[in-house]
């Protein structure tokens, strides 16, 4: 499957943690997107943000780091009525 780099969603156009889907920003400096981090802990994925283009992830904010998606947990991020970003779960009810 080929992703295209976008750097906005909607309400109809979720995030989804499906392994390779991701915002990048119009500057193109920074991705958004599900991650494991090396040490796989946990085996938890995460939200974060990381340098673009750079041949080593250099996560720099994690939005999630105490509840991470576990196991096979498929989420998304969504927009909430409030405008406000927000975890959902594979059936669209916030974490």
């Amino acid at each position: 499957m080929c992703y295209s780099a976008r750097d906005t969603i909607t309400p109809d156009n979720l995030l989804i943690d499906d392994g390779g889907g991701t915002l990048v920003s119009a500057s193109q400096t920074f991705e958004l997107g599900f991650f494991i981090p090396k040490e796989r802990f946990n085996n938890g994925k995460y939200i974060g943000i990381w340098y673009y283009g750079l041949k080593e992830r250099t996560v720099v904010c994690v939005a999630n780091g105490a509840n991470p998606l576990l196991g096979a947990s498929v989420g998304g991020l969504a927009i909430a009525d409030d405008g406000n970003l927000k975890l959902v779960n594979e059936s669209g009810a916030a974490y």
